[in-house]
């Protein structure tokens, strides 16, 4: 008698029928990309992930909770860093430009949510690099990231630093004019 006790989900390649290694972007026989319309949703589930956090927050009126913001960004760096990178084409492209969008909107009242999205940038353009070296979908991308990083992004702190040495260059000239 055979054991045809089926583990897990086999999946097969839509072009060739070959068995699919699980996260895969392309058939490793004949070359097929995976494409999913519904695979494009990871910026969407993080967006209702961020938005929930601000939910429960924007009732409490709790003494607690008079450091609001503080809370809600410490929750959402959290959601933003434990999120999983997609994996497909599409999805990976899509969830990569809106971690740059984000992370150069941040406001300053989102000050605390610079660092991750840029760190999940950065985690994003690896995978890119590693999924897709060649792929010309993701070359804009990839001289983008180059780009972003000759750019010197300044804070508030540095912007108040900067500030004070030009107050003290001004008053320096002021005083050896008089």
């Amino acid at each position: 008698m055979e054991n045809n006790i089926k583990y897990g989900n086999v999946n097969k390649c839509p072009q060739c029928g070959a068995p699919v290694e699980p996260m895969a972007v392309k058939c490793s026989m004949c070359g097929y990309e995976f494409r999913n319309v519904e695979a494009l949703r990871s910026s969407q589930i993080l967006a209702e992930k961020l938005e929930a956090v601000n939910a429960a927050y924007r009732d409490k009126k709790d003494n607690m909770f008079e450091n609001r913001a503080y809370y809600i960004q410490s929750e959402q760096a959290t959601i933003i860093r434990n999120f999983p990178v997609p994996t497909t084409k599409e999805d990976l492209l899509d969830f990569c430009l809106n971690m740059r969008a984000r992370w150069n909107t941040v406001t300053y009242a989102e000050g605390g949510l610079r660092a991750p999205f840029k760190s999940k940038y950065d985690e994003c353009i690896s995978k890119c690099k590693l999924l897709f070296p060649n792929d010309p979908m993701f070359q804009g991308v990839f001289e983008q990231y180059e780009k972003d990083k000759k750019k010197i992004k300044l804070g508030p702190m540095q912007y108040m630093l900067i500030g004070i040495i030009v107050m003290i260059f001004l008053l320096f000239l002021l005083v050896k004019c008089v």
